[in-house]
């Protein structure tokens, strides 16, 4: 291995890393959103080349990259509140939104809602409940 391709493996190694820590940031500043499901960096070989020795072959990387981040859609725990309003929904399934003037459907799980002065059903930003 010349000192370019280490030089590279390492490179590569520190920026998916470094995108690896945004999703960890993004998931401890989230931890107190209603709703927020976290995510996982998935990593991957960029490319590798195979090493012949007296030992036989090996692969050996020669860079990583992210594969793709995952959402996790795992249950989460249920709190009680004071508010009648708020919902959870339990197993797979959203709850459908649309915002007034458009026509476009909504899809979250976060359940704070709230009855409007119209007595529409609505989230914090005002989009109303449907169903």
């Amino acid at each position: 291995m010349g000192i370019t391709s280490a030089m590279y493996s390492g490179v590569s190694g520190i920026n998916t890393n470094s995108l690896a820590m945004t999703v960890i940031g993004n998931n401890l500043a989230n931890t107190n959103t209603v709703g927020f499901k976290g995510s996982r960096t998935v990593f991957s070989d960029l490319m590798s080349s195979t090493v012949f020795g007296s030992g036989g072959s090996s692969q050996v990387g020669r860079g990583v990259g992210v594969s793709k981040i995952n959402n996790i859609f795992s249950q989460g725990t249920f709190e009680s509140t004071s508010t009648n309003t708020d919902l959870a929904i339990e197993g797979d399934g959203f709850f459908m939104l649309k915002e007034v003037g458009n026509n476009s459907t909504y899809y979250l799980r976060a359940g704070a809602f709230r009855f409007n002065q119209e007595g529409y059903l609505v989230n914090p930003e005002g989009f109303r409940v449907q169903g």
